[in-house]
């Protein structure tokens, strides 16, 4: 029932915990975005770090919305805004969310890695097959030489 106290209690925790991981990633949005604070030096203040794992989910929510350079982009401001850091707690943030982005531009890259690389075999395979084409041709014709050099002699 979801009258019973432990319920309700359950009911409670769940939104609490839902409402404080929207403060966190609205507190990881403000250490990425200029549009939050104008200036690079104005950094929002950090009670508690950013753990590794939500930098890590933070940056991951990015991938495939926002392209490449977009990525680049939030990570370099993190890196301006890391210089501008006052506090340990901003540093420590601000690091694990480099660290992050980091992570996500060479998963990007390595979704594009595969698909070039899939792109260089095909293009070998398909020079490597015109070569033999090529060469049987060639020994074909070599062959059709000797054959009539032989039979003019």
């Amino acid at each position: 029932m979801p009258d019973e106290p432990d319920d309700q209690i359950a009911a409670a925790c769940t939104t609490a915990q839902v409402s404080d991981a929207d403060t966190r990633f609205n507190l990881m949005q403000a250490l990425c975005s200029r549009a939050v604070f104008g200036s690079v030096s104005d950094i929002p203040e950090v009670t508690e770090p950013v753990t590794v794992a939500e930098a890590n989910d933070f940056a991951t929510t990015h991938l495939g919305v926002v392209n490449v350079r977009q990525l680049h982009s939030l990570r370099d401001l993190c890196w301006l805004r890391l210089i501008a850091a006052r506090t340990p707690e901003q540093r420590l943030s601000l690091e694990r969310l480099i660290n992050a982005f980091g992570v996500a531009i060479g998963m990007t890259r390595h979704e594009e890695a595969a698909r070039i690389i899939q792109n260089n075999c095909a293009a070998r395979e398909t020079s490597r097959r015109q070569a033999e084409k090529d060469r049987a041709l060639d020994r074909w014709r070599g062959f059709g030489v000797a054959v009539s050099a032989s039979a003019r002699t």
